[in-house]
């Protein structure tokens, strides 16, 4: 754990940021950890269904990859 006002430091230091959303949160959360990470300008690796809004963002914007929640093998390709 860190001191929130290193958290910017912290997330700057990583290659790829990684976020995570159960299938049912999907349709309707945001996970605020991915709009965190997109003000980091790191890449986004995030395991959560197309329809989320974070999901279309990264997409839409380029920032990252997704992949749908329980699909181990997109996770990884």
């Amino acid at each position: 754990m860190q001191p929130a006002e290193r958290v910017p430091e912290v997330l700057a230091t990583a290659s790829v940021l990684i976020a995570t959303l159960e299938p049912e949160a999907s349709h309707i959360c945001v996970p605020s950890k991915v709009l965190t990470y997109l003000c980091a300008q790191r890449p986004l690796l995030l395991s959560i269904t197309d329809e989320n809004l974070a999901a279309q963002t990264v997409n839409r914007e380029g920032t990252g990859f997704t992949a749908e929640p329980n699909d181990s093998e997109g996770f990884l390709a």
